[in-house]
């Protein structure tokens, strides 16, 4: 459960899929990242300039290598149509209940046409204990907080 008395950065983490920018056509994953320790996680994807129509599916994998992928549930996807989402944010949400078991790492995988723009972050919450661990120049670039 969170904690009220924490800050954002403190009751939720927050990890790249991807390096902001342009994907190639084709299918490809983002990085697998490691949901042990928490209950829920939040994809956020955005679409940039697309040349088509993008699909998005959430993955879980036994490693951060991807193997044994496989999609999370048939409603963690979605298409991103192009002229219509270019610019908007999608939420993808699930909890570690859903993931395969033995299948800790997620991730999100696409399938476009080439893309301009496109990033994606997935926030991990509901930790099993907290804080949780945003180290700056890991995870985050910085944390700016008035709290």
């Amino acid at each position: 459960m969170m904690d009220s008395e924490l800050t954002f950065h403190e009751n939720f983490a927050v990890r790249t899929l991807n390096t902001p920018g342009a994907w190639t056509a084709g299918a490809q994953y983002g990085t697998w990242v490691d949901m042990t320790g928490f209950r829920r996680c939040a994809i956020i994807p955005v679409a940039g300039e697309l040349d088509a129509n993008m699909a998005v599916a959430a993955y879980c994998a036994s490693d951060n290598a991807g193997t044994d992928a496989a999609v999370i549930d048939a409603d963690t996807d979605g298409t991103f149509h192009n002229g219509a989402d270019e610019g908007l944010p999608a939420i993808i949400e699930f909890s570690a209940d859903d993931l395969t078991a033995g299948q800790p790492y997620i991730t999100l995988a696409v399938t476009a046409g080439a893309t301009d723009g496109f990033c994606a972050v997935a926030i991990l919450y509901d930790a099993y204990s907290a804080p949780v661990d945003n180290t700056e120049g890991t995870d985050v670039a910085f944390i700016g907080s008035t709290i």
